[in-house]
């Protein structure tokens, strides 16, 4: 029975020494996400250079214009970030 007292006493003691200890939270970002708008525009811009020559590189293999990729990447807020 005194066993179970020291077993008790211990997790008690760890318990307590644990809840003193909160750290800041900090806001997770999860990937592919930004906190701001200025923060994704150089992904997008990145992305619709790649597409641009991509679309060159096939048009110029002879690739017909109906399956060469169009559209742009845009900025847009998601719920949880941009």
């Amino acid at each position: 029975m005194s066993g179970l007292r020291y077993v008790a006493a211990a997790i008690l003691t760890l318990a307590a020494t644990g809840c003193g200890k909160k750290e800041e939270e900090t806001e997770v970002v999860p990937p592919g996400f930004c906190k701001t708008e200025a923060e994704c525009q150089p992904t997008a811009d990145r992305q619709n250079a790649y597409q641009n020559e991509l679309r060159e590189k096939l048009a110029s293999q002879g690739v017909h214009q109906e399956y060469l990729p169009c559209g742009k990447y845009v900025v847009r807020k998601a719920p949880n970030g941009f």
